[in-house]
């Protein structure tokens, strides 16, 4: 058992072996959670979330003290946006711990590439990581520099994608060894970065410091020049990450390629986007967009795997845009996503009995489990609930509106008995996971919300009353 740092709210963990919170996959979790109205809940993940950065000055990777050496893509800012906006809700406090969070990000994760700031991965430890100790020193003493090596698996670990051939130098995506994710300048880490100055312009603009939001505007700007002077490539039309040492863009395919479709003033890009992703082939799969192309790698955020975050910010990159086309696609890719979590769940193929997965195989909508990694396939799971709850109300949403489907999404689209048996699925799961950590004594008994409301409330999704709704 490893220690824990502790909070005073309760939370909601990913599942398996992931049984403490974790930083960015809570966002995803979020999503769920406020989808299903379960305001309380938030608002307390939330303010476990703001009370580390005050203890800690950033947040950590995760729960568990062993991982407190680095963290994970900064989402904190996200999280209190998609709250704020679901209760109309702005917490003071909650401005200064943003604006922590960030000065961290600022401090010691920044990088200058041909004389523009951008941010990137790059932990300060130079040891084996505790959790795989005597994995990563075996690769690292077989490398010149096992520092360097080990700095780079931990700043892999602090991106999320751990492990893929975006952080390689060698073809062979086997040999860690190879790895050099500090010397990467990935696009999604800056994207990420750049919304959050809009969330904290925002907010500055709401408490009547309008001064300080002029600011955070003006780090928007800058970065958002920077990252379409450094990543873009107006022949390929999309993205892509900066290679320090050799100071060449990895044009292989990456979701992430498209992810500044999310930004304002982003979207005058989107006719050569659609050019760029119906040539790069990662529309050809009918269970989502797989991790990377071309298919060449072992690594576990790679081809084939889908895997909910990038399946969520594909999508939302796809609806910010304003392309016909993309838009389209985005309701495809949304629809096949949530077909593949229901076929895993109710059709599970293979011997692996029924579940929700952290990742897929992109190759089939058979929900089939993706492979690869250092450890098996783990069930649960937090983002894949979330992502999947946001994406049937936001598409429920949009048929409500439009009063009718497009013939493509009817072909696609879940049914509505489907979609409800996915909901209740995914809101029992939650409430199994509560009572799991409760029963752990994670959390004190007297703080215990009562239980059931999350599949309750997750119900609401498949009525026509979209009033607000409190937690009970």
């Amino acid at each position: 058992m490893y220690p824990l740092l502790p909070v005073q709210k309760p939370f909601i963990v990913p599942g398996g072996r992931f049984d403490v919170y974790f930083y960015w996959d809570t966002y995803w979790i979020i999503k769920g959670l406020l989808v299903s109205k379960m305001y309380e809940t938030t608002k307390g993940i939330i303010e476990n979330f703001s009370s580390l950065v005050v203890t800690l000055g950033f947040i950590p990777n995760s729960g568990n003290i062993q991982l407190t050496r680095r963290s994970q893509p900064p989402l904190f800012p996200h999280m209190i946006w998609e709250y704020t906006k679901a209760t109309s809700t702005f917490d003071k406090k909650w401005m200064e711990s943003m604006e922590m969070e960030m000065s961290f990000w600022e401090k010691n994760r920044t990088i200058e590439v041909e004389g523009q700031t951008l941010f990137a991965y790059r932990t300060l430890s130079n040891c084996p990581r505790p959790e795989n100790f005597r994995g990563d020193y075996q690769i690292g003493m077989n490398s010149s520099d096992p520092s360097s090596v080990w700095r780079s698996i931990s700043s892999a670990c602090e991106s999320g994608w751990d492990f893929s051939s975006r952080w390689m130098q060698s073809n062979n995506t086997a040999d860690l060894s190879s790895i050099h994710t500090d010397q990467i300048v990935p696009v999604d880490l800056n994207v990420i970065i750049a919304k959050n100055y809009i969330i904290l312009a925002s907010y500055s603009d709401h408490f009547g410091n309008f001064d300080k939001a002029a600011v955070y505007r003006r780090k928007f700007d800058q970065l958002s020049d920077a990252i379409q002077k450094i990543f873009w490539d107006d022949k390929k039309g999309a993205w892509f990450d900066y290679d320090i040492p050799t100071k060449k863009k990895n044009l292989n395919f990456y979701p992430s390629n498209v992810y500044p479709l999310m930004l304002p003033g982003f979207e005058q890009f989107s006719a050569k986007v659609e050019g760029y992703i119906k040539s790069s082939g990662a529309l050809n799969y009918a269970g989502g967009i797989p991790s990377s192309l071309p298919a060449n790698s072992v690594q576990q955020w790679d081809f084939p795997n889908v895997w909910a975050p990038n399946q969520h910010f594909v999508i939302q990159s796809f609806l910010a845009s304003n392309c016909s086309f993309l838009q389209q696609e985005a309701k495809k890719q949304a629809a096949s996503f949530i077909e593949t979590v229901y076929n895993g769940i109710y059709n599970p193929v293979g011997v692996v009995g029924g579940g929700v997965w952290e990742k897929y195989d992109a190759r089939s909508t058979g929900g089939a489990p993706g492979a690869g990694g250092e450890y098996i396939v783990q069930e649960g799971f937090g983002w894949t609930n979330g992502a999947v709850l946001d994406l049937i109300w936001t598409f429920r949403q949009d048929q409500h509106q439009r009063q009718e489907k497009s013939e493509d999404i009817e072909n696609v689209t879940l049914n509505r008995s489907q979609q409800s048996a996915l909901v209740y699925a995914a809101g029992g799961f939650c409430a199994i996971v509560a009572i799991t950590v409760l029963a752990k004594g994670l959390i004190s008994r007297k703080k215990q919300n009562r239980r059931g409301d999350d599949l309750e409330s997750s119900a609401l999704l498949l009525g026509d009353d979209d009033d607000d709704q409190e937690e009970l």
